[in-house]
């Protein structure tokens, strides 16, 4: 799934969000997860990798109350939205991102 180019169809359904860093300098964010990215298997470690970040967005106010599991994701053009089923949606703007798998 390295480099796979359409990330609205990514199987990050019921992902479970591990952790978010960014670097500053290399302007580089990485959305550390457990997908389960087959049918029928269970979920494994995974990352979301971000480079040429202009934007990202991190809001934990949890208007439909606390998960930290994954709803959906969308994108437009360089826009990368990760809704989170705590209602939250997080928000990368970027030149490209890649799946990989830990």
């Amino acid at each position: 799934m390295t480099g796979q180019p359409d990330f609205a169809s990514w199987r990050l359904h019921d992902a479970v969000l591990d952790s978010v860093r960014f670097d500053w300098n290399d302007k580089a964010c990485v959305i550390t997860l457990m997908a389960f990215l087959e049918v029928g298997r269970d979920a494994q470690p995974c990352e979301l990798r971000f480079s040429g970040v202009t934007l990202l967005a991190l809001p934990c106010s949890q208007p439909w109350g606390p998960s930290a599991h994954v709803n959906g994701q969308t994108q437009t053009d360089g826009n990368f939205v990760i809704q989170m089923q705590s209602g939250d949606e997080i928000q990368v703007t970027a030149r490209s991102v890649q799946l990989v798998r830990k």
